[in-house]
């Protein structure tokens, strides 16, 4: 399960960065990340400590989980080609 959130970002200056970006995250780290929070501030040259960073839960939401993937690795030798 995830959650839906809300993300804003304002600087000292009273600038709107991210004005309400909805994502879908599975924490407010995630939901920091999705949002761009990071790329914002680094396009604009600000630092973390030069804003105020928001992040409201509007609620849980249902997620399809991707399947993880899997390396099989074997210890067997490989099998010379075959010549046709």
């Amino acid at each position: 399960m995830e959650a839906l959130f809300e993300v804003y970002v304002v600087s000292k200056k009273r600038e709107v960065i991210l004005d309400g970006k909805r994502v879908v995250a599975p924490d407010e780290a995630g939901a920091r990340f999705e949002a761009g929070v990071d790329e914002a501030l680094r396009s604009r040259g600000l630092k973390p400590q030069n804003v105020t960073v928001v992040v409201r839960k509007l609620g849980d939401v249902a997620v399809e989980k991707e399947p993880e993937k899997v390396r099989i690795i074997s210890d067997a030798p490989e099998a010379p080609a075959a010549q046709a």
